[in-house]
């Protein structure tokens, strides 16, 4: 006679599930895109630390995906579908372009880019201006967006067991080389 129970396997995160398999985005979010090519800075960062032990104990985002969050949306409902719709093709009628610079990185849950936008960068003003509509808002659906600005280029999906692990994965974020080395501009 066999027992079932009923234990649910949690998720690292809700974007990864414990085997380091990408789950479906269940909400929506306002995001910058990472224009192709990427800087050989960024390529050369992310092969660097792809093919380090960091693999193993964080999901590594296709390059196609990488981002900047400008705003995630929540109680984002079917009565919300055409607004949404008519604020993008308010958007796609804007250049929407802007340039961050990553300037340093950080790891524990997730790898991220530190990025920062240029404070005489009057563009991008203009684009979170629009981005961030007074439709949106009295929708309720745009709640406001209080992270520091970062593109992430992984996510954590086993733990590290013990200090020496944590050391090691800590030589090799201190190891950057040189062609991947802060500073550096990401066209968005």
């Amino acid at each position: 006679m066999s027992t079932i129970t009923n234990t649910v396997v949690p998720l690292y995160q809700p974007k990864i599930n414990i085997e380091g398999v990408y789950t479906p985005y269940p909400g929506y979010t306002i995001v910058s895109h990472a224009l192709h090519p990427l800087p050989k800075s960024l390529t050369a960062l992310v092969d660097y630390l792809s093919s380090s032990e960091l693999e193993k104990y964080y999901s590594f985002l296709p390059r196609t995906s990488y981002h900047v969050t400008i705003n995630p949306l929540e109680n984002v409902h079917d009565e919300h579908q055409e607004l949404l719709r008519e604020e993008q093709r308010k958007l796609i009628k804007y250049d929407t372009s802007s340039v961050c610079t990553a300037e340093s990185i950080s790891y524990r849950n997730n790898i991220l880019l530190n990025v920062q936008f240029k404070d005489n960068n009057h563009q991008f003003e203009d684009i979170i201006k629009r981005v961030r509509s007074d439709e949106l808002i009295y929708a309720n659906i745009l709640p406001k967006y209080t992270m520091s600005w970062h593109l992430a280029l992984a996510y954590k999906y086993k733990d590290i067991k013990n200090d020496e692990t944590q050391t090691r994965l800590d030589e090799v974020i201190r190891n950057i080389p040189e062609i991947a080395k802060f500073p550096f501009d990401i066209p968005l």
